[in-house]
């Protein structure tokens, strides 16, 4: 097997998991709210996400981080940004110079 068909082989495996993680989420979220799923839980899957976005446009990669088709509200945006701030310590003025110096 090549690295390249290794590579769309993960590609399937990674999509089919994020299909059944959804599933679970929405269920959970179903059949008990928001307080179904534990933090922890919420945790490790945001930290993932962020550090694989993160990866990914270091990697020269340029895509939004919501797919075409979903949405988040400015809400939404606004309290994962907030807090994803404050666990790296920084500022909104120290976001703000990371952008205009062009970083991914």
């Amino acid at each position: 097997m090549s690295a390249h068909e290794l590579r769309s082989a993960e590609a399937v495996e990674l999509a089919d998991a994020m299909s059944a993680l959804t599933g679970c989420v929405d269920a959970a979220l179903v059949a008990g709210g928001v307080a179904a799923i534990p933090a922890p839980v919420v945790q490790q899957m945001f930290a993932l996400a962020v550090k694989l976005y993160a990866a990914q446009r270091a990697g020269g990669l340029d895509f939004p981080p919501v797919p075409e088709g979903e949405s988040v509200n400015a809400t939404e945006v606004s309290v994962a940004t907030t807090a994803l701030l404050a666990a790296a310590n920084l500022d909104l003025f120290e976001l703000s110079l990371w952008r205009h110096w062009g970083r991914p």
